[in-house]
């Protein structure tokens, strides 16, 4: 039982997590770890994985796959390598959301009708 074998098997249990799986470029199964890299293209895949209940959702369809508990690690290298860093990812994405909302036809028409006056604004993660 190999990588390939656990992308078929999950392919039929959690069709949505292996259209995430699928876009690694390379896996490593070790005895207690999968390593997982992608690509610089595919670096939106491994931030849906990075994200806690996901990543524990995967581990969990390793452990029932494979019987045994594996640690599943994201390789770092390619991101680090193209400069990529999440949290200053996450923070322009916050601030570009914030900058639309200010923007948006609808919220200034909105505030318009209320009388009111736009002075926060919070994304959902908030």
């Amino acid at each position: 039982m190999g990588w390939a074998d656990f992308l078929q098997w999950i392919k039929t249990e959690r069709p949505q997590v292996a259209s995430i799986l699928e876009h690694a470029h390379k896996a490593d199964l070790q005895e207690s770890t999968v390593t997982l890299s992608f690509s610089e293209s595919g670096k939106v895949y491994r931030e849906m994985l990075s994200e806690p209940d996901r990543k524990l959702q995967t581990e969990n369809l390793l452990k029932a796959f494979f019987k045994k508990p594996l640690l599943l690690m994201l390789d770092e290298s390619a991101a680090s390598a193209a400069g990529h860093d999440p949290l200053a990812a996450k923070t322009e994405k916050k601030k570009q959301l914030q900058q639309e909302a200010l923007q948006s036809d609808i919220v200034k028409e909105a505030a318009d009708i209320l009388g009111a006056r736009i002075h926060d604004v919070r994304t959902l993660e908030e």
